[in-house]
């Protein structure tokens, strides 16, 4: 009997051994519980970013943006001015990109075969407006934005003649009607000239439907009198 119980306590202390023995978790367990986490960063970070947005907004709203637009506008009036001399002028709708304006104009010259990109950029937190291609950098300066110790914080392509005769408004391209003039063959050259019936000293009638010329022919008396009457006209 004692060796009967001491078996069963053994094998009941085995028992509550074996049954409280810690197990590890699952891959699915440690799963949800990085995915929870995850989701809780991205709760708390989305909660931060739209309270920086929303105070970023009420900042741009309280701006003045006066000399910027009257900036912009400046630049309108001078592409405005290209296309009146005839110029290709291209302009793409401006776009907002994480608090940033961009604006862009493109100009073709056909007699030089070139095409001018004149791009900026209007910083709505800032408040500052940039050139961000050679040709607008050569604009600003003469258009006073940009003084000429200041070209280096820009792009800027020293040397370039069409660049700055667009700028300071010199260039002027050839009128239409003179490259049509210069283009189109001399019509009268190549044109025979018309035959001339006075260097025959007679005159065409009409005979049976085809024209027929009396040529004078002076005779003894002096007097004129019709030969080759009936010939053809060559």
């Amino acid at each position: 009997m004692d060796s009967r119980r001491g078996k069963a306590g053994r094998g009941s202390r085995r028992g509550r051994s074996g049954r409280y023995k810690p197990r590890g978790a699952t891959f699915w367990e440690i799963a949800g519980v990085v995915f929870g986490i995850f989701v809780i960063i991205l709760g708390v970070g989305y909660v931060v970013g739209a309270y920086y947005l929303v105070g970023v907004l009420g900042e741009i709203a309280q701006k003045d943006f006066t000399p910027a637009n009257q900036r912009l506008s400046s630049y309108e009036d001078f592409f405005v001015g290209l296309q009146r001399q005839g110029l290709e002028v291209e302009k793409s709708a401006p776009y907002i990109r994480e608090g940033v304006k961009y604006f862009l104009w493109a100009v073709t010259l056909p007699d030089e075969q070139r095409r001018l990109i004149y791009r900026w950029k209007h910083d709505l937190e800032t408040n500052r407006v940039s050139p961000l291609t050679s040709a607008a950098t050569y604009l600003d300066i003469e258009l006073g934005y940009i003084r000429r110790q200041e070209v280096g914080l820009y792009p800027y392509t020293p040397g370039d003649e069409l660049a700055l005769q667009l700028a300071k408004g010199t260039y002027h391209p050839p009128p239409p009607e003179a490259e049509a003039e210069t283009s189109k063959p001399t019509e009268e050259a190549a044109s025979p000239e018309p035959e001339s019936n006075a260097s025959e000293g007679g005159k065409a009638i009409e005979v049976g439907g085809g024209s027929r010329r009396v040529v004078p022919e002076a005779g003894d008396d002096g007097n004129s009198r019709p030969r080759g009457e009936g010939l053809p006209v060559h």
